[in-house]
């Protein structure tokens, strides 16, 4: 299920964010993506100058995509151009590319020299009116052009300076300007979103609330010590100080407040390695979500089996699948892909190599 369509269906959403797991190369992005297919609707990746990665993110979400995950681009706009920032979108709608997560947040940036000559830069509120600009086929300049990208939007809400409250009028222009939803840093109790939830109650913002599980008592301090606010009670920092095991105790701490919030939220930013975040959702009760690699488990044959009325190999299921999405999009490749959640240039191989002709 894709990330866009999650949000339209009212799903609770499950992300989170590359940083936690950061590839190298590619076979570490493909890797990355097919252990989290079965846990989230999609993964939040920064762009080229947040992103510690050898690899540049529009590359990386294109790994992504064509491996059955659903990148989300966190594009901070400080330090680029109006120019660069079209550039960046229009690339990224041409590989199929659609869900952007808007910030002002100032990055470090060395200009190179050939922008120098401008130097006027986008805020986030801009670059999200831009952005719907973009849907009535026009450019940041106004200017008509054929492709009329259609993205969903969202912004990243930064908490540690305080609470919603404080973020109010940005969130108010915001949702004005027609975002779809609000990822959260992470929260460690409830009462740091309520003003938020209470503001966007029937705008249709979606909220994802952002979750770290903190392992030691050492990391709650951390966490206290460089907010405005300390969030972390010390009724949790002793449960973590006496517990036997505090990396057990923590996800246990981070569980119940998933479970705090999930009826009053639509979805949880989980900020966590991979060892650690199936265990949040299973005992946060939260299930996973039915997606191509996970239906490829040999402990899911005989569901396959029901649903194709057959026994099939997983080559052939494959195939039989990619025959009927195709044939339901009456051959359109480019539609197909998008069911598939892969790129087209993925889906026109699979054809090669299944000798699909339709």
């Amino acid at each position: 299920m894709q990330f866009s369509e999650s949000i339209k269906r009212n799903d609770f959403l499950v992300t989170t964010h590359l940083e936690s797991c950061c590839p190298d190369d590619a076979f570490d992005a493909i890797k990355t993506a097919n252990f989290f297919s079965s846990f989230i609707n999609g993964m939040l990746i920064s762009d080229e100058l947040q992103f510690n990665s050898k690899i540049g993110s529009i590359a990386i979400c294109h790994l992504l995509k064509d491996s059955g995950i659903d990148p989300i681009v966190h594009i901070a706009c400080s330090g680029k151009t109006k120019k660069l920032l079209e550039a960046f979108l229009m690339t990224s709608w041409m590989l199929g590319i659609k869900n952007l997560c808007i910030t002002s947040e100032k990055v470090s940036i060395i200009k190179s020299k050939s922008e120098t000559s401008e130097t006027k830069e986008v805020n986030a509120l801009q670059l999200i009116n831009f952005i719907h600009r973009l849907k009535e086929g026009k450019d940041f300049s106004n200017k008509n052009i054929r492709e009329k990208p259609s993205f969903t939007v969202g912004t990243l809400l930064n908490l540690e300076n305080g609470n919603s409250e404080s973020c109010g009028e940005t969130i108010k222009q915001k949702i004005e300007a027609g975002i779809e939803f609000i990822i959260t840093t992470p929260i460690y109790s409830i009462r740091q979103i309520e003003n938020l939830i209470q503001y966007t109650e029937g705008k249709g913002v979606k909220i994802i609330a952002g979750v770290m599980p903190v392992l030691s008592v050492e990391a709650a301090r951390r966490v206290n010590h460089s907010q405005h606010e300390k969030p972390i009670t010390s009724e949790i920092i002793e449960r973590l100080g006496k517990a036997k095991n505090s990396i057990m105790e923590g996800i246990h701490i981070a569980s119940e407040l998933v479970k705090e919030i999930k009826n009053k939220v639509n979805g949880i930013h989980l900020v966590a390695s991979e060892k650690i975040i199936p265990k949040v959702l299973k005992e946060s009760s939260i299930s996973q979500i039915p997606s191509l690699s996970l239906m490829k488990e040999e402990n899911d044959f005989q569901k396959l089996n029901q649903i194709f009325e057959g026994k099939l190999s997983i080559k052939e299921l494959e195939k039989a699948y990619i025959i009927r999405v195709l044939k339901n999009n009456r051959g359109n490749r480019s539609a197909a892909a998008e069911v598939l959640g892969i790129h087209r240039n993925t889906l026109m191989r699979k054809c090669q190599e299944f000798e699909i002709n339709i």
